[in-house]
């Protein structure tokens, strides 16, 4: 795209609202909750549940997407090595780690 081309306004409107659900469900899992509907996600990324469910295919993929990023598993293993954490947050994170494998396993230092 040269300097006189606008900006595809749809796509960019596209990449923000995927970034603001992943970003709704980062702050959900890295409050302790590990397992977030897709109800919570949007209320909190300011979309609707459908909108959730055009860009991911069900609230697993949207798990996924928003814990595969280095911070966030930081962030969720920080929550749950948290003395105040009940143990039905262990329960979700073992669970969530089942379903997800490795993408819940710490990163090595680099």
């Amino acid at each position: 795209m040269d300097a006189t081309t606008p900006p595809d306004r749809r796509a960019q409107n596209s990449a923000r609202l995927r970034a603001a659900i992943l970003g709704a469900c980062r702050e959900l899992m890295a409050k302790g909750n590990f397992r977030p509907g897709a109800a919570e996600v949007a209320a909190l990324a300011g979309c609707s549940t459908r909108t959730v469910f055009n860009y991911f295919e069900d609230t697993e993929a949207v798990h996924h997407a928003a814990i595969t990023d280095g911070a966030t598993r930081e962030a969720i293993f920080s929550a749950i090595t948290s003395a105040a954490r009940p143990m039905e947050s262990m329960v979700e994170y073992v669970v969530a780690a089942a379903v997800f494998g490795r993408a819940l396993s710490p990163q090595p230092a680099e």
